[in-house]
């Protein structure tokens, strides 16, 4: 098969990956949680926004302020010292989500990992 025979086959199977969430999930979320767990997962504040197109298909309007209140306890664990150093050394990109911590000092930290 010829590489753009490929490629149209396997585009429909690629873009659900690119969704934030299921329609499922949009429908059964607890959204501190999601935001919390985003958090620690070192999303930026704007993760919000792709929940917010991936569970519109299921007429699903996500709550941004208990979002928002779960991410920033999230961010809390993933702005440290040694999350940073974790990411940098799996070759993992930062996203920005320290941007209103120390993030001078977690790029430091990241940037060590990167180096190793």
């Amino acid at each position: 098969m010829r590489l753009p025979n490929l490629l149209i086959v396997l585009t429909p199977l690629l873009l659900p990956a690119c969704e934030s969430m299921s329609e499922d999930q949009c429908r059964r979320a607890d959204w501190q949680q999601r935001g919390e767990r985003d958090g620690q997962q070192g999303q930026s504040a704007g993760r919000i926004d792709a929940h917010r197109e991936a569970c519109a298909k299921a007429g699903v309007v996500p709550d941004a302020a208990r979002w928002r209140q779960g991410w920033q306890r999230g961010v809390l664990t993933y702005c440290t010292p040694r999350s940073a150093w974790s990411e940098g050394s799996r070759n993992q990109a930062y996203q920005g989500a320290c941007r209103h911590l120390d993030e001078t000092g977690f790029l430091r930290w990241h940037q060590a990992g990167i180096d190793l």
